[in-house]
């Protein structure tokens, strides 16, 4: 009866193992870590003050205030993590001004 019961949670517990994940060139892509979210980067020099931006899967946008040059490709889709800079105002008014802690470049 034990055994069974183990077997079950094992099972019900590997069912909960939902990770966040994007689609990409009709692929699943999934990140090393759940912490991670999808974004895309976009270029928005042709709106006054912005730059680069990150698109994130609801079509919101955050302004890195780290963003390596290497990475500053429109179009090029990274796994991100991040956190909110208060108090780092912006003109570009594009986003939330964010610095990013991780970040893991897709390689396709």
């Amino acid at each position: 009866m034990k055994g069974n019961v183990l077997l079950i949670l094992f099972f019900v517990l590997q069912g909960c193992n939902i990770r966040k994940e994007a689609i990409f060139n009709n692929e699943i892509i999934k990140p090393i870590d759940a912490s991670f979210i999808f974004v895309t980067v976009v270029d928005k020099h042709d709106l006054d003050g912005c730059t680069f931006v990150l698109m994130k899967k609801d079509n919101t946008y955050l302004e890195p205030i780290n963003l390596a040059d290497s990475l500053r490709v429109d179009g090029e889709n990274l796994f991100v993590k991040y956190h909110l800079k208060k108090n780092n105002f912006s003109i570009c008014m594009s986003g939330f001004k964010v610095e990013l802690d991780e970040i893991k470049k897709i390689n396709k």
